[in-house]
């Protein structure tokens, strides 16, 4: 299915005896090569690096490969105690009397399936578009940044180059893999980078702390949009600026359904109905709305902040044969790497049944939407192997901005 893959986030819906008020909270995971512990405690955190600061520019990238991963319960201790404490074990979830970890698979497949592994996920923006943003919203003003939600580090790292010189990122994320992952990655920059362990609804900073903070395809896996949101103003200074980045996977995943190799259209249907099926399942499971785009112009109001701004991406996703250009090479690699598993945009089997069922599909009606499911799949990934698939469609990300009054 062609949406728009997500970062990994840990939110905190489930927690029980989750610090209160404004003090620091979190795990600090590690630190950067570019500090010393001692500075680590002067700068009172590390801060984050993967999430959306200026403008989306939208997924160029068509894949099966890219489920949205589920929300996890977690404890987090006061960042007075975490700097000389280990992360914990990964989070694991409950799922339809299953025990699943980023729906179904293991944190190093999972990062695979979402394209931290290479620079795909760095073709979704258009360097022009992203300065052009940066001139809007101000980003030469920041002196630090937050990511929120920052898996592999991409997004945060790629906006360090609209930073001024000196600004230090900081990149948040519940899994300790992914956050080794962008710390390797973030080698190759310039600015000062930090990596945290912590959650989207327990932010591990103190009150007024960045002059920017973002996140990418986060809300859409949080149950509480506007708690995480909360927190993520929480720790923005007075005037700083939020900057959200996010999908509505609703209506991608109609663009592709339009354009995949076509079934009959009794089972285009068939697909679509799952697509909303699993996407109202998400949400019941409190595992997120991964069409919370349209809501965040909503949010921004409702939460007080002020000189608001709403955009779209520019981007229009193409693969084209023979897929000579850079982005569509990358496409095709990440199709072909996982080309062979039962999967889908909304997980593994298991999964797909646990959100389907939660979001109103019939019990005996599963296996057969499933099979055609991979049916489709499969259909896809040949006509790509024979230079016959084409697509050509703009996929719908939201850019909401605003400052904290």
């Amino acid at each position: 299915m062609v949406v728009v893959p997500e970062s990994v986030v840990q939110p905190l819906d489930r927690v029980e005896g989750r610090p209160r008020g404004g003090a620091a909270r979190g795990t600090i995971a590690s630190r950067t090569s570019r500090e010393t512990p001692s500075a680590h405690r002067a700068s009172g955190g590390a801060e984050d690096e993967d999430a959306c600061g200026p403008e989306l520019d939208e997924a160029h990238a068509i894949t099966m490969a890219s489920p949205p991963p589920t929300s996890h319960a977690r404890f987090l201790r006061p960042a007075r105690e975490c700097h000389s404490t280990r992360a914990a074990s990964a989070p694991i979830a409950l799922i339809g009397g299953t025990m699943k970890k980023n729906l179904g698979f293991d944190a190093e497949r999972y990062a695979s399936l979402a394209g931290f592994e290479s620079d795909w996920r760095d073709t979704w923006w258009h360097q022009d578009t992203l300065e052009l943003m940066a001139r809007r919203l101000r980003l030469d003003e920041v002196e630090r940044a937050l990511d929120v939600g920052c898996g592999g580090g991409h997004w945060g790292q790629r906006l360090s180059t609209l930073l001024p010189k000196g600004a230090r990122v900081t990149g948040v994320d519940h899994e300790p893999g992914f956050l080794d992952a962008a710390r390797a990655r973030a080698e190759r920059f310039e600015h000062a980078f930090d990596y945290v362990e912590g959650a989207a609804e327990a932010l591990p900073f103190d009150d007024d702390t960045f002059d920017l903070v973002t996140c990418q395809t986060v809300l859409i896996h949080v149950a509480d949009a506007e708690r995480a949101l909360r927190e993520m103003i929480r720790v923005t200074r007075p005037g700083g600026l939020i900057v959200l980045a996010e999908p509505d996977n609703l209506f991608n995943a109609l663009a592709y359904r339009r354009h995949e190799p076509q079934g009959t259209f009794e089972e285009t249907l068939a697909l679509i109905d799952f697509d909303r099926r699993c996407l109202e399942g998400k949400k019941a499971l409190g595992q997120g709305d991964s069409a919370v785009g349209d809501r965040l112009p909503h949010l921004l109001k409702a939460l007080g902040l002020v000189d608001r701004r709403v955009y779209k991406n520019d981007r229009c996703a193409s693969l084209l044969p023979p897929y000579d250009e850079p982005a569509e090479r990358m496409t095709v690699e990440q199709l072909e790497a996982h080309a062979d598993e039962a999967i889908s945009s909304w997980g593994d089997e298991p999964t797909a049944r646990a959100l389907y069922l939660a979001g109103g599909g019939e019990a005996d009606a599963f296996d057969g939407i499933w099979a055609t499911e991979q049916r489709a799949r499969r259909r896809m990934i040949e006509a790509v192997r024979a230079h016959r698939f084409r697509f050509t469609g703009g996929l719908s990300m939201y850019l909401a901005a605003g400052r904290k009054a």
